[in-house]
C-alpha cells in the first residue's frame, strides 16, 4: 500500500477534503486516526528497541481510545516487531493497518488527515519515499472568520490563524518546487 498524508490549517476544509477523496475506489482515508506525525513520530528515540516501540504502542493505545473510542491489537504489532525492521514508518503503517485495513482486497493507498503538520511533511516523505502528501489551502480571511467563531481561546489568540495561514503558503510554494512527484497544495 501507498500513503498520502493530508493537512492544512484548521478550518481551512480538510475533513471535507478527506471525504472527497475516501469516495475513489483505491483510497482509504481516515481523519484523525493516529495523529502519529503530530503526537508519536521522532518522540521515543530509536524505535528499533522494544522498550520505546512498547512505549510508543502502549501511548498510542491510550490515545487512540480516548480520541476516538478504537482499540488497537497492541499485542499483534508487538509480535510483527519481533520479526521485523522496526522504524518510525513501520509502526505507523502497522498502526493504520491494524486500525482499518483489514478487508481482503486492500486499497491502493491509506490517507490520514492531521491538522498542523505541514512542517512535517518533509519528514513524512522520507519515511514513506512513495508516499503522497496534501496541503489544503483555504483564503487566510476566512479561516480567521471561522476560526473566531468556534476558538474558545481568549483575544486577540485567534489572529494566529493569520500566521499559520501564512505558513502553509508559504510551505506549500516550497514542497512543490522540492517533492514535485509526491506533493501538491489544493
Amino acid at each position: 500500500m501507498k500513503q498520502i498524508l493530508i493537512t492544512g490549517c484548521y478550518r481551512s476544509g480538510t475533513e471535507y477534503f478527506v471525504h472527497l477523496l475516501n469516495s475513489h475506489t483505491q483510497i482509504s482515508a481516515y481523519s484523525y486516526s493516529t495523529n502519529f506525525m503530530r503526537y508519536f513520530y521522532n518522540r521515543y528515540g530509536d524505535v528499533s528497541k522494544e522498550k520505546n516501540y512498547t512505549k510508543l504502542l502502549n501511548d498510542a493505545k491510550k490515545m487512540i481510545i480516548m480520541r476516538s473510542g478504537l482499540e488497537i491489537n497492541k499485542e499483534k504489532i508487538i509480535s510483527k516487531c519481533l520479526n521485523s525492521e522496526v522504524n518510525y514508518g513501520f509502526l505507523y503503517e502497522e498502526l493504520i493497518k491494524d486500525l482499518y485495513i483489514k478487508i481482503k482486497k486492500p486499497k491502493q493507498y491509506w490517507a490520514e488527515k492531521t491538522q498542523l503538520v505541514w512542517t512535517k511533511i518533509p519528514e513524512f516523505l522520507k519515511i514513506f519515499p512513495n508516499s503522497k502528501a496534501i496541503i489544503v489551502i483555504r483564503d487566510p480571511r476566512s479561516i480567521l472568520c471561522s476560526f473566531k467563531k468556534i476558538t474558545s481561546a481568549p483575544k486577540p489568540l485567534y489572529l494566529g490563524a493569520i500566521f499559520n495561514s501564512f505558513d502553509v503558503m508559504k510551505r506549500s510554494i516550497e514542497y512543490k518546487k522540492i517533492y514535485p512527484n509526491n506533493f501538491m497544495y489544493v
